[in-house]
């Protein structure tokens, strides 16, 4: 999938951002109008049919993609599938004196909830697992595959590498924390794996045509 057809920066709209707010009042998360925006522009723009969500949290994305499908895409045969640890314990990109402390301690919000999850995005398939080794399975390929777990260098790096077998050779490679943040590695990894981009910030979008 190309693109250049895609455009330079983001619009929210007001429906956009209205439907953004009622699904934040109730599904805790960091993701907002720009996000909710990306995900209606790529179903516009691309005949997505499927697409592997990884890192799910409270399955606030996975919600956000679900009201743009019934809203918009109603005859759409959409396939969603969230990975994660669900773990209440430290992530790998947690600076190592804070390793200790829950998510809460963090000023993340409550842990990550499986039953959360599954409850806030009932069309999605919800797998508890690590993404390296899901991606690793291979079997089914998606057509976009969206990276939102820890933001270290390590396991963003480790996931591009790891999904050759979940795609195909249009897949869009995209993911969330594109910035200049000192204890992640999103930026770097980012900038290293791919020849060309496209950042609507703080999402940055590619696809496999583009790995170095």
């Amino acid at each position: 999938m190309k693109l250049p057809q895609l455009p330079t920066y983001l619009n929210p709209t007001t429906a956009d951002f209205q439907r953004c707010d009622a699904i934040n009042a109730h599904i805790p998360g960091w993701s907002g109008p720009n996000h909710y925006c990306f995900f209606r522009t790529m179903l516009e723009k691309f005949p997505i049919q499927s697409i592997l969500m990884l890192g799910v949290y409270h399955g606030r994305d996975l919600a956000y993609i679900e009201d743009i499908q019934k809203r918009l895409f109603p005859t759409r045969g959409l396939k969603l599938v969230g990975v994660d640890l669900f773990d209440p314990g430290p992530m790998a990109d947690w600076p190592e004196n804070m390793r200790d402390r829950t998510w809460q301690e963090m000023g993340f919000g409550p842990n990550p909830n499986e039953k959360a999850a599954t409850n806030n995005a009932p069309t999605a398939v919800i797998v508890k697992g690590n993404s390296i080794e899901y991606l690793a399975l291979g079997g089914v390929t998606f057509d976009l595959i969206y990276f939102d777990t820890s933001h270290d260098e390590n396991t963003l790096k480790s996931e591009i590498e790891a999904c050759s077998k979940s795609v195909h050779s249009q897949t869009l490679l995209s993911g969330d924390d594109y910035n200049d943040n000192p204890n992640w590695g999103v930026k770097r990894v980012v900038d290293r794996s791919f020849k060309d981009k496209r950042i609507y910030p703080p999402i940055w979008l590619a696809s496999v045509e583009l790995l170095k």
